[in-house]
């Protein structure tokens, strides 16, 4: 946001967008799924812990779930301090404001990465030797019950497009079978008018922060 070439009002402006952006990132995305993970992931992957066997094994997952959980924590933190960071800059003032987005998004996405990388590497093979494709595919299904109908199709629409903008084809294929095995064809079909409805409107807040700087 460039304070010279912008007048108060669109000033003014830009923070709202940039605080609408943020809003709909932590509060409607990660908080979203954090409620989910907290009443339905997190205790699913703990009542299979009795099948592993091995202690070393045992130690491992459990010090792997709690590095998850601290990930979660602290993005959850970084999120909600740049919200109300967010809520206190002025108009007169809009650097701090584009300085505030610049380190939380930072911050959230280092965090994230991290949590991403370790699922990829440990959770995922570990949950595939726990749990058969039925009893999975029966987890997914709570978890969109928990998310509830809005937001449990929002979360599909977005699935299925970073699914589409995975650069490895291979990747990209497995992904797109795991998820045609997973979600009914009914729901599959009523994507794109999900992404019209819903999906896009909420892209839109996030598309017109980035083309107020």
């Amino acid at each position: 946001v460039d304070g010279r070439a912008r007048t108060p009002d669109q000033q003014q402006q830009d923070l709202s967008l940039l605080s609408d952006a943020f809003d709909h990132v932590v509060t409607f995305t990660m908080h979203g799924l954090h409620r989910v993970e907290d009443t339905t992931f997190f205790p699913w992957l703990e009542a299979r812990m009795d099948m592993i066997h091995d202690n070393e094994v045992r130690r491992a997952f459990l010090t792997l779930l709690q590095r998850i959980r601290d990930l979660q924590m602290d993005a959850a933190k970084a999120g909600d301090e740049a919200l109300s960071l967010l809520s206190e800059v002025s108009p007169d003032s809009p650097k701090d404001g584009e300085m505030t987005t610049k380190d939380s998004l930072s911050r959230l996405s280092t965090l994230t990465k991290e949590r991403f990388e370790l699922e990829d590497l440990y959770l995922v093979p570990l949950i595939r030797g726990l749990a058969s494709e039925t009893q999975q595919s029966f987890l997914n299904t709570r978890i969109l019950s928990k998310l509830g109908l809005f937001t449990s199709r929002t979360y599909l629409v977005a699935m299925y497009l970073a699914i589409l903008e995975t650069d490895d084809d291979k990747k990209k294929q497995e992904e797109l079978t795991s998820f045609e095995q997973e979600i009914p064809y009914l729901m599959r079909t009523m994507l794109p008018r999900w992404k019209r409805l819903l999906y896009d409107p909420k892209a839109a807040i996030l598309r017109g922060a980035a083309s107020s700087k």
